[in-house]
């Protein structure tokens, strides 16, 4: 192999431009920074070929047996093609993936900084879930019963309606209450205090009060654990500040719990 030719310099080239070729060769194709699985292979040609040239005496001895035509013979033509357009390619490729994880990282610091509200909205709900109820007293002004669902698998919902809001009720509720009672019973219903979401409905009997769960309350069937998942997968992703791959595929999943989270709250408003 021609010490020239891989380093890439004139057979009369000074010892300083020996150097900087190898200087920058050894930082192209060093293993730590080149992962072609060649790389090892590619820096050892460059180091045999720079101690042959930086050595005054060896450089003599090469350039003397190439000038009387002992010199190796010179490398392919094809074969050396082929393996330029390799380490094109190598490089091509590189600089893609390089560029994908630029564009992945940005994203990971946008979803971070998303993961902030999302840390507080967790909270929110928390505490909107052990902080007091505000009560409410209204009247039914009608109730109705509506069946949902398929052919075959369907169910039958009850509402009620008052002054304010209409609502889903267990279906006693709606079917034991006398909505053309001369004086009717109130009902109580009962919010959170943050996202004013019904919680329990309460009928007066006179002497006492039941209190039924709100059947389409968003706490009852998901609050536990989705609060605080979300909780503790935001605060990780906002304390892991370095990118990975790893981290940004799982960054994702706190942003997609809160808009499901979101969403199916938002629905269940009175």
């Amino acid at each position: 192999m021609d010490p020239y030719k891989v380093l890439g310099v004139k057979s009369k080239a000074s010892i300083d431009e020996i150097r900087r070729a190898y200087r920058n060769l050894a930082k192209k194709y060093h293993p730590d920074v080149n992962s072609d699985s060649k790389a090892d292979e590619r820096i050892a040609e460059i180091n045999a070929a720079y101690e042959q040239l930086s050595d005054p005496d060896s450089r003599r001895a090469y350039d003397t047996r190439f000038s009387s035509g002992q010199a190796e013979q010179e490398e392919d033509p094809v074969e050396e093609y082929k393996r330029e357009y390799r380490r094109q390619k190598i490089n091509e490729v590189q600089e893609e993936a390089g560029g994908k994880a630029e564009r992945q990282a940005q994203w990971y610091r946008v979803i971070r900084t998303l993961c902030y509200p999302i840390g507080v909205f967790s909270i929110l709900v928390i505490a909107d879930f052990f902080l007091p109820v505000n009560t409410e007293i209204d009247y039914p002004v009608y109730g109705y019963q509506r069946t949902v669902g398929g052919k075959y698998d369907s169910t039958v919902v009850s509402y009620m309606k008052t002054n304010q809001y209409e609502f889903e009720v267990p279906g006693n509720v709606h079917l034991d209450y006398d909505y053309y009672a001369k004086e009717k019973k109130f009902v109580s219903l009962e919010f959170t205090p943050i996202f004013k979401t019904l919680r329990t409905i309460g009928v007066d009997h006179d002497e006492y009060m039941l209190v039924y769960p709100a059947p389409d309350s968003i706490y009852f069937p998901l609050f536990f654990p989705i609060p605080y998942i979300l909780l503790v997968l935001s605060a990780i992703v906002i304390w892991k500040k370095k990118y990975t791959m790893t981290r940004y595929s799982m960054s994702f999943i706190p942003v997609v719990i809160a808009l499901v989270f979101l969403t199916i709250m938002i629905s269940k408003q009175v």
